[in-house]
């Protein structure tokens, strides 16, 4: 079972040498592998709804009750307010990988932004410590009308914290065509 396919460290070229009988992708990688040698992929009604399955190289074998597993060791607590009742104003936020973010997203997110009075959308990413990385990420926004205002850059943390950043927005916005996935 493949748990990373075509991410940072991953191994997928073992499977074109065929090393086992039955070959599986899971986990690590929502998009087809493309490898003829991939026999199945794990997934379930959501993650790859039916009339998708002819978008697929492998067999979809899907699992009634789970997709993905998380540990829940992580000292997260959930806020039960509304940031938006505090803040008087909606926050969004995106937590995928910073390479995700391509320009259809940046004018997707951008229109939600102009169209929402006050909005503010937080972006966490490493690369933001880098001044000339976040300045072309403003650059992008600032282009489709977003004020300098409603924009946070910031680098990423630690898995808890990441996490507790959630309490922070009141909507999160996933890119696309990839997903952010687990």
């Amino acid at each position: 079972i493949d748990l990373s396919g075509f991410t940072e460290g991953g191994r997928s070229n073992i499977f074109y040498h065929q090393p086992c009988p039955v070959q599986i992708s899971w986990c690590g990688y929502l998009a087809s592998t493309g490898m003829k040698e991939n026999h199945y992929i794990f997934a379930d009604k959501y993650t790859i709804p039916q009339e998708d399955d002819c978008k697929y190289s492998e067999k979809i074998y899907r699992l009634d009750k789970t997709w993905s597993v998380l540990s829940k060791n992580y000292n997260v607590i959930a806020n039960s307010n509304i940031p938006a009742l505090k803040n008087k104003f909606i926050s969004f936020g995106s937590f995928n990988n910073i390479l995700k973010i391509n320009h259809k997203v940046v004018s997707t997110w951008s229109k939600i932004l102009c169209k929402i009075l006050n909005s503010k959308l937080y972006l966490f990413s490493d690369n933001f410590n880098e001044q000339e990385f976040k300045s072309y990420f403003e650059k992008l926004f600032l282009d489709n009308g977003v004020r300098l205002d409603q924009l946070f850059f910031q680098p990423s943390l630690k898995r808890d914290d990441l996490l507790n950043k959630y309490n922070l927005i009141d909507i999160a916005l996933d890119t696309f065509p990839y997903s952010g996935g687990t």
